[in-house]
């Protein structure tokens, strides 16, 4: 990265400096060619004049310049450099619509890796809710990978409940609101669309402030244990209907087992919208 820097430097030098320099140089030469009348001796002044105020600063720069991108390139690759690297890797592969990353990597910083002359690279070696482990890596001349752990704090907005309910409840608008939180913490999973929430039943009793996921809701029961459905095979355009019985309450999408009447045998279904059974015979 130092090593980039300093040649960025010199190219920056070479076109607003070095090249006027020399543009300079010529005309002056070009200048003494052609005036024949001017005397040796203020020829000479000339000359000696450009040599010493311009072509003698312009050589000390350049040797000044060439030492330091020398000594540039072989310092060590610090601690925080190296952070750098791991946080930008960290903070791409954490992106994600409507929550906002925050990440602080782990790092010594007594840490010092051998001179790199290329660009260093950043990988997700391994992730949870929390943290990340980011590989950063030096292509040479003397080739290193070192693990970084990366702290991750994401937050969003998620749904919880306004007040406490009790199992069974079916959601309305008024028993839900939004609060920001640290989605690493909510280990059990989260919901964003409090709108595809509404209608749904509680599982279980829930207090006030509760961030709701998946597995705390269920949609409304269309067939109830007991009841007498229609179970429905389609292969194709082939349908097939015949009578079951739900051996278990489920809702839209969800999974129940019935028994087809017919053959007594048990089956697995999905219920439909409509209430039929999508089975397959």
């Amino acid at each position: 990265m130092r090593k980039t820097r300093s040649t960025s430097a010199i190219h920056r030098l070479m076109v607003f400096v070095v090249m006027p320099v020399l543009i300079m140089l010529s005309w002056g030469f070009a200048w003494i060619k052609r005036e024949a009348v001017m005397s040796k001796q203020q020829a000479i002044r000339l000359v000696d004049w450009l040599l010493i105020y311009i072509g003698l600063p312009v050589l000390v720069l350049f040797v000044a310049l060439h030492v330091r991108t020398a000594a540039a390139a072989n310092q060590p690759v610090l601690a925080v450099d190296i952070a750098k690297v791991a946080e930008s890797a960290a903070v791409v592969a954490a992106q994600q619509p409507g929550v906002k990353t925050r990440v602080t990597a782990r790092l010594d910083n007594r840490v010092a890796m051998p001179a790199c002359d290329s660009e260093l690279q950043g990988r997700v070696h391994s992730d949870t809710n929390t943290a990340m482990s980011i590989a950063v890596a030096c292509a040479g001349p003397q080739p290193w990978t070192l693990y970084v752990p990366v702290r991750l704090q994401r937050e969003a907005e998620v749904v919880v409940l306004a007040s406490s309910l009790p199992a069974g409840t079916v959601l309305q608008a008024s028993h839900l609101s939004k609060q920001t939180k640290d989605i690493g913490q909510l280990s059990y999973g989260y919901l964003q669309d409090s709108q595809a929430i509404i209608g749904n039943r509680l599982r279980r009793p829930l207090q006030a402030g509760w961030a709701l996921s998946g597995n705390d809701i269920e949609s409304p029961r269309i067939v109830r244990r007991g009841d007498t459905v229609t179970l429905v095979a389609r292969t194709g355009s082939i349908e097939v209907r015949a009578q079951g019985q739900a051996l278990a309450d489920a809702g839209a999408n969800e999974p129940v087992r019935v028994k087809n009447l017919s053959s007594r045998r048990i089956i697995d279904g999905r219920v439909s919208g409509d209430g039929t059974v999508a089975v397959g015979f």
